[in-house]
C-alpha cells in the first residue's frame, strides 16, 4: 500500500512531477511468476509448432516412431485376434504346434491326400504342425521328411534338414533321406517374411510357390501330387497356367482353417506329368 505523502511534501513537490510508486514485495513476486509464466507459454507454442509441421518435413527419427507406434497397434489386434482363435485354441488343446495343421486336415478330408506307407515331403515345415499329422497319417510304414531354414523340434517319425531346399546340398541331403525312392506327395505351406509392402510381399510369395512346383517336379513320382500355398494378386494367374502344365489336374482349395480376409488359397495338382507330356502352352 502507498502511504499518502505528508502536507510539506505536497507543497514543495512540482505539479508535473509524477508520484512514486511503491511496489510491496508480494506484489513483486507476482510480477516475477508472470514473466515466469509468460515465457513457459511461449516455449509450449513453440513445442506445437514443431508437433504441427508439415509430415514432408519430419525428421526420419519422428517418421519412425509414428511407423512403430501404428505396427505396434496392428500387432496388438492381431495378438488379441490370434488368442481369441478358435483354431488356435483348439491346436492347444489337440497337441499341434500351429493352426495351420487343421487346414491340411480338411483338405485331406476332402482329397484323400495322405494314405498309409505313403513317402511325403514338407518344405518349410516350421513350427511343424503338417508334419505332425503327416506323420500320424503314413503310420510307421512311411516317411515323412520335413525341410525349412529355422530349426524345429523334433516330432516322432520325421526326419528334418535344416536348410534351404532350393541348395545343391540340402537336395543331396533329401535324396540320400528318400534312398533312391520318389515322392508321394510334397506339400508346401510356405510364407515369405511379410514386410508390409503388398507387392514385394505377393512377389516373393509366388517365387516360393514356383521353386516349390520346380522342386516337386524333381522329387515326385509320376502320378504324385503337389499341395502349395499361393496367395491370389499379381502373378497368380500365369503361376496357375504353370501348374497346370505340370500336373493333369489342378484344384484349389479355401481351408475353413484360412482366415477370412487372407487372399491365401491352396492348389493340389494331381497326376504329375512326365516331361515328354508337359503342355507348354
Amino acid at each position: 500500500m502507498v502511504d499518502p505523502p505528508s502536507q510539506p511534501e505536497r507543497q514543495s513537490r512540482s505539479p508535473d512531477k509524477p508520484r512514486p510508486i511503491r511496489v510491496s514485495a508480494q506484489c513483486g513476486t507476482c510480477v516475477v511468476a508472470l514473466l515466469v509464466l509468460k515465457l513457459r507459454l511461449g516455449t509450449f507454442v513453440a513445442r506445437l509448432a514443431i508437433i504441427r509441421i508439415a509430415p514432408e518435413t519430419r525428421s526420419a527419427e519422428d517418421l519412425i516412431r509414428g511407423s512403430l507406434m501404428k505396427h505396434s497397434k496392428t500387432s496388438n489386434s492381431w495378438m488379441r485376434e490370434h488368442v481369441n482363435d478358435f483354431y488356435v485354441k483348439s491346436a492347444k488343446q489337440q497337441g499341434f504346434r500351429s493352426r495351420a495343421a487343421f487346414k491340411l486336415l480338411e483338405i485331406d478330408e476332402r482329397d484323400r491326400l495322405l494314405a498309409p506307407g505313403m513317402t511325403v515331403v514338407d518344405l518349410g515345415a516350421a513350427p511343424g504342425g503338417w508334419s505332425q499329422v503327416t506323420a500320424k497319417k503314413v503310420g510307421a510304414r512311411g516317411k515323412v521328411i520335413a525341410l525349412d531354414v529355422l530349426q524345429m523340434q523334433p516330432i516322432a517319425g520325421v526326419d528334418f534338414i535344416c536348410g534351404d531346399f532350393r541348395e545343391d546340398t540340402v537336395l543331396r541331403e533329401l535324396r540320400s533321406k528318400l534312398q533312391g525312392k520318389a515322392a508321394d506327395l510334397v506339400i508346401c505351406d510356405m510364407s515369405p517374411n511379410i514386410s508390409g509392402v503388398a507387392s514385394r510381399d505377393q512377389a516373393q510369395a509366388m517365387e516360393l510357390a514356383e521353386f516349390a512346383l520346380e522342386f516337386s517336379s524333381q522329387v515326385l513320382k509320376p502320378q504324385g501330387r503337389l499341395l502349395v500355398k499361393v496367395f491370389q494378386g499379381e502373378d497368380f494367374e500365369d503361376f496357375l497356367k504353370a501348374m497346370r502344365s505340370r500336373f493333369k489336374e489342378v484344384i484349389s482349395r479355401k481351408p475353413g482353417a484360412s482366415r477370412g480376409r487372407s487372399s491365401e488359397i491352396y492348389l493340389l495338382g494331381k497326376g504329375l506329368r512326365q516331361l515328354k507330356q508337359a503342355d507348354t502352352r
